[in-house]
């Protein structure tokens, strides 16, 4: 068969695919079914981690091809598909006609490949991990290929007219294959429902095995990342994890924040906005999501190289402000408390906390306020921001310097272009929504420079109500997390999940005091916002005429005189703020 043959058997066969299979076979993350399962019960109904092979037949229907479909596809290897369409166009002499009676057994690979590596290296800590990397994907690939030369690759996980084909996991992690056998019957192609089927492969985690071809390209591009990521950028003086992000104030997220409100204080400073309160989200990307007990920050005491900060902030997003007001900004919190199961307070056994079905990239934090959230009350907008419970509020106690937030009082919101660009709830009707000049990453980068050494500890702004006191709350995270809370009185470790990694844990609620005498920096809202107030004027006052820093790779360590300045204004006024700890 001639080449454009081939690929005109690619397209038209995508399309047939298109039409025919209607059952998504999928690797997706597991997740909770009802509120009232514990974690592990939840954990035991997921499928093993181990499992290398996933099959499931597929729900075919009959459909009709184009009658010049070539009899027979030879293997089909890396044509784009846009080359595929122009080949495909060509005449249809170039085709062969099908013989009555023909049969063709046709396999379609599919790969979801979104946020991956080329090659097998973890760049966040730094070491070689078999988890990842499409040089191993592509070994499956070739696997795939050799047992079957008749192949349509569907990369990431593509949808075809509308239909599903096949979700293979994530990250690359799994290659997905759907087997048809197509027959040519009174002038139409049918599929064969019983000799047709779906499965997932799973890449090989314990092989260093990988595609040499895919890591000779790479060298360079992964030599000059890796050289990046080691570059030290400050110190830290505590450990910053997210093993508990999800329910209590965290490091992790607060360093975020900090960053976040210094450099957009220093943006503003001139503008009208400057007068305003000055708040700052911040999500806990690695929060244990997808089923994955690696997928959390855990940065030791010590130097933080920009590794650490690519592993506090995952994505290459913008810096953008909002202006919303009183009522807008308890809606936005309102869509985050959906991170949360309701909770029964009349039910005195193990009710599972965290709503695992509730995307952590949407559970806002913001400070700069203070605010509980009561989650006995049912949410109010569903994981999609739908609203589903309009009579419905788990916000309680808002509060800016210690003042309930009135509907129409204004602030602006620093936080990201993505959360700025979509439809979330108290989102939308921001008068004001403009991006800024850095992405999120360079300024916390920057901010690290100037501060050189930095204590994340969480300032406990937002908690829950009481009306959980006394009851049995569970939660899952890593394994090594239970090596944290051994001078902790909220949280107790209860033993080893279902679910490989995981564990299973309990929280106790306690009064605010309590946690504010516990972990305490000591600053008040009120000395913190005095602060980012004040040191948005300094800067006004000595900032050069030079062009702010735009590119990533840039870490800030050019100081000018008039940040020095700052930076010694600033010592001095958290010194003055500054209040003994409580002792426990």
């Amino acid at each position: 068969m001639k080449k454009q043959d081939v690929s005109k058997c690619a397209l038209l066969l995508s399309l047939f695919l298109a039409a025919s299979s209607s059952q998504l076979v999928h690797a997706e993350e597991p997740v909770s079914d009802t509120a009232s399962n514990l974690a592990t019960n939840v954990a035991e109904k997921l499928p093993s981690a181990d499992m290398n092979s996933e099959s499931s037949d597929i729900n075919v229907t009959t459909n009709q091809l184009d009658a010049t479909l070539a009899p027979k596809a030879e293997a089909i290897t890396t044509e784009t598909s846009e080359k595929a369409s122009s080949e495909a166009s060509q005449s249809d002499t170039m085709a062969q006609t099908p013989v009555e009676g023909q049969s063709l057994n046709l396999r379609i690979l599919s790969t979801t490949d979104l946020h991956t590596n080329l090659v097998n290296y973890d760049y966040y800590q730094d070491m070689p991990s078999q988890k990842l990397g499409l040089a191993k994907t592509a070994v499956l690939i070739d696997e795939a290929r050799k047992e079957n030369s008749n192949v349509v690759l569907v990369d990431n996980g593509d949808i075809l007219q509308g239909t599903p084909v096949i979700m293979a996991g994530k990250y690359g992690d799994h290659l997905g294959l759907i087997d048809l056998e197509i027959t040519f019957q009174n002038g139409k192609w049918s599929v064969n429902k019983d000799k047709s089927h779906a499965q997932i492969r799973k890449i090989d985690t314990k092989s260093e095995l990988a595609d040499a071809s895919i890591v000779e390209i790479a060298k360079e591009a992964h030599d000059g990342t890796v050289a990046y990521v080691r570059k030290q950028v400050g110190t830290t003086s505590a450990p910053i994890t997210s093993y508990f992000a999800l329910v209590k104030d965290d490091p992790s997220i607060q360093i975020v924040n900090n960053a976040q409100r210094w450099y957009a204080a220093k943006e503003l400073a001139g503008t009208a906005e400057a007068n305003l309160p000055l708040l700052s989200a911040a999500v806990p990307f690695k929060a244990g999501t997808r089923n994955d007990p690696s997928a959390y920050t855990d940065i030791p005491v010590g130097p933080i190289a920009i590794k650490n900060v690519a592993d506090l902030y995952l994505y290459d997003n913008v810096t953008a402000i909002l202006k919303v007001n009183g009522a807008d900004l308890k809606e936005w919190l309102e869509m985050a408390a959906g991170q949360f199961n309701t909770i029964n307070p009349s039910n005195k056994e193990a009710q599972n906390l965290v709503n695992t079905e509730f995307r952590t990239y949407n559970f806002d934090v913001i400070d700069g306020v203070t605010y509980e959230f009561d989650v006995t009350q049912a949410n109010k907008y569903d994981k999609d921001g739908n609203l589903v419970n309009p009579n419905s509020s788990r916000v309680r106690n808002l509060k800016y310097m210690g003042k309930e937030v009135t509907a129409d009082q204004e602030f602006i919101v620093v936080t990201n272009n993505y959360r700025a660009s979509g439809n979330f709830p108290g989102v939308k009707n921001a008068t004001v929504n403009r991006l800024l000049k850095l992405e999120n990453r360079q300024a916390i980068i920057d901010y690290i420079v100037s501060e050189k050494t930095i204590n994340p500890s969480a300032d406990n702004n937002w908690y829950f109500a009481d009306t959980i006191n006394g009851l049995d709350l569970r939660f899952l995270s890593a394994d090594k997390a239970k090596d944290l809370i051994a001078n902790s009185k909220d949280i107790a470790y209860v033993g080893p999940s279902a679910t490989a990694g995981f564990s299973d844990f309990t929280f106790t609620y306690m009064k605010p005091d309590q946690m504010t005498s516990m972990t305490s920096t000591g600053m008040s809202q009120a000395d913190r916002q005095a602060i980012h107030q004040l040191a948005a004027k300094v800067y006004k006052e000595t900032r050069s005429s030079g062009q702010m820093q735009a590119s990533l790779p840039k870490t800030g360590q050019k100081q000018s005189t008039g940040l020095a300045i700052l930076g010694m204004t600033l010592v001095g006024l958290v010194a003055l703020f500054k209040k003994p700890r409580k002792q426990n």
